[in-house]
């Protein structure tokens, strides 16, 4: 059960006779909530370590109960209370992914990509450890809500699509095909999670590789695009369609960002054999795109697998 906090229990010793339960609470929740007053990362995650192995201790020695004989609600976790040990260890978990992502975030702008996905998926781990909210909707903290879903999400699918190779590049159609779906889902995603700047740009990166697709492979790059027409014109005229309907997201510009020569070379030409635009070619499926998901790529995660860092039981005081 969770509730508000604020019905403190009074005083008492500890089940096992050890620690009072107010030594219980301040390592088993308060110590988590100072990210306001500007604690760093490594005493954030010497607090959640402190925390879960708190809750740790409480479980093993003391079976669960801190206070039987009195009020419950042992465990604080922010403006929650709880007294159960499951409920503070999702909370723990869901810390221990807001930790992360912020992590993550850092390292991506620090140009530090292979940190910032293991951090990613760090995140995304200990997201599913922590599961949905159950309790009273009203009181359901940040850290459970789609919102930050949503962006840590949209910062693994931005790491992921951040290794695929450029557009100039020569690849083959296959490989042309995932990395616009990749670039597309991390658009939606980005879209989703509120980061305009993030989804234009990776928009235009979707664009810059369906421009070069349709121009060397005369056919539609995208992930279940049709078959191109069988007679040649028709094909190089829904190509050259395909691009003028690409163009205004993509980033080529024949002064600050030219295409490639063969690129540009076929744009020229067939914008003045085809110079009237006809419809341009319809939107793929959602289904083709959403296969190209972190979530949908990355293995399923266990939760009963995801484990908390834990202090020992001699840092809260305890011999082991």
């Amino acid at each position: 059960m969770a509730r508000p906090r604020g019905a403190r229990s009074r005083s008492g010793r500890g089940a096992a006779g050890g620690r009072s339960a107010e030594s219980a609470r301040g390592a088993g929740g308060r110590a988590l909530t100072k990210r306001a007053r500007g604690a760093g990362p490594r005493q954030e995650d010497e607090r959640l370590r402190r925390a879960a192995g708190a809750l740790r201790l409480v479980e093993e020695r003391f079976g669960g109960t801190v206070r039987g004989d009195a009020e419950p609600q042992p465990f604080r976790w922010g403006g929650i209370a709880t007294d159960g040990i499951g409920t503070m260890r999702r909370c723990l978990h869901a810390t221990a992914a807001g930790i992360a992502h912020t992590k993550g975030v850092a390292a991506a702008v620090a140009g530090k990509f292979e940190e910032a996905k293991a951090h990613a998926a760090a995140a995304r781990r200990h997201r599913v450890a922590a599961g949905e909210w159950t309790h009273d909707s009203k009181l359901e903290p940040m850290l459970f809500k789609d919102a930050f879903h949503k962006k840590s999400d949209a910062l693994l699918q931005a790491l992921w699509a951040a290794g695929r190779r450029g557009a100039a590049e020569d690849v083959g159609a296959a490989e042309r095909a995932a990395t616009i779906g990749v670039w597309h889902a991390t658009a939606e995603a980005a879209e989703a999670a509120g980061a305009k700047a993030l989804a234009a740009a990776a928009a235009a990166e979707a664009a810059d590789h369906v421009v070069v697709g349709w121009a060397r492979a005369v056919a539609d790059p995208r992930p279940g695009g049709p078959a191109p027409p069988p007679d040649a014109a028709d094909a190089e005229a829904a190509a050259i369609n395909g691009i003028r309907a690409e163009a205004p997201a993509a980033t080529w510009h024949p002064q600050t960002n030219p295409a490639p020569p063969d690129v540009a070379k076929f744009i020229a030409v067939n914008h003045e054999v085809y110079p009237h635009a006809a419809a341009a070619p319809g939107p793929v499926s959602a289904a083709a795109t959403r296969r190209y998901t972190a979530a949908h790529q990355l293995p399923q995660v266990d939760p009963a697998a995801v484990r908390l860092p834990e202090a020992p039981a001699t840092v809260m005081g305890y011999a082991n």
